[in-house]
């Protein structure tokens, strides 16, 4: 049985498990299939088709779009090898705590910042943190089932937190997150998934990544949007709540105090982008 279509399927396939992924260059752009066990047998699923970022294209895009009163997006998106990533906390940068993306992005002269994983009461990493090569907390198996690293090239990565030990020799800076397409069938089926939240979603495409940040959503549209609108592979989610903020250099930011936005609250860690 065979699945050959340029939209992505639009839930999960029944006791899915990835055995293959190659990707088929198109006039115009490429698309990724992801071969499946189901069973006894295979199934090809086809994700969405993506078009080739121009070489002279920009290293770094951000949007801010209002959707309705309720609801607004920041979108950040980077190809692969156009920008630099970077982990930090507030305490090194500014030698408090906790900080906003702001107070951040002005301290670190980045391009975009947003708000980084989930810590501690007392600002301590919840997890698996790794800043420039220094291991300040390991991997917890009671926590995210994700890990969000930054490798010597300082390109983001987004694996299982199983295949860790694979990946150790290569990480620089990394994040312990919830790693949505782990467990698409209970993501869907769960209830706590579709409270509407603020969220902060991360995932990668083979050409680059993408951030959202979503005021009113939940990890159940989250997931599919980011995989079915702009055709990640992998996503994430990175801390939420009041946590979920981002602001660029252009003074483009999640939080806007004129439409009664709810005020971003100040984390422990972040993630920095800097244009190549």
């Amino acid at each position: 049985m065979k699945q050959n279509s340029a939209i992505p399927p639009t839930g999960p396939i029944a006791g899915r498990r990835s055995v293959d992924e190659t990707t088929e260059e198109r006039p115009g752009g490429y698309c990724t299939r992801r071969t499946f066990l189901r069973g006894m047998g295979l199934v090809t699923a086809s994700l969405a088709w993506r078009r080739e970022l121009p070489a002279d294209g920009p290293p770094i895009t951000t949007q801010a779009r209002r959707i309705d009163d309720d609801n607004h997006v920041f979108i950040t998106s980077a190809p692969h090898g156009r920008y630099l990533a970077r982990v930090v906390t507030a305490r090194e940068v500014l030698g408090k705590t906790f900080a906003t993306t702001g107070e951040i992005l002005a301290s670190t002269g980045a391009f975009v910042c947003f708000n980084g994983s989930f810590f501690e009461g007392d600002g301590s990493p919840s997890g698996l943190f790794v800043s420039n090569g220094s291991y300040k907390s390991p991997v917890t198996y009671d926590k995210g089932d994700g890990i969000l690293y930054i490798d010597r090239t300082r390109r983001i990565r987004i694996i299982s937190k199983y295949h860790y030990a694979e990946h150790k020799d290569n990480i620089i800076d990394a994040l312990q997150i919830n790693l949505l397409t782990e467990d698409d069938l209970k993501l869907y089926e769960d209830k706590t998934y579709k409270r509407r939240l603020p969220r902060n979603f991360i995932g990668t495409t083979p050409e680059g990544i993408v951030d959202i940040i979503y005021k009113n959503t939940n990890f159940t549209f989250g997931d599919r949007y980011m995989k079915e609108i702009h055709g990640c592979t992998v996503v994430g989610a990175l801390d939420g709540g009041s946590s979920a903020s981002a602001v660029d250099k252009l003074g483009k930011s999640s939080y806007n105090e004129s439409r009664g936005d709810r005020p971003e609250a100040a984390v422990a860690n972040f993630i920095v982008l800097y244009e190549r």
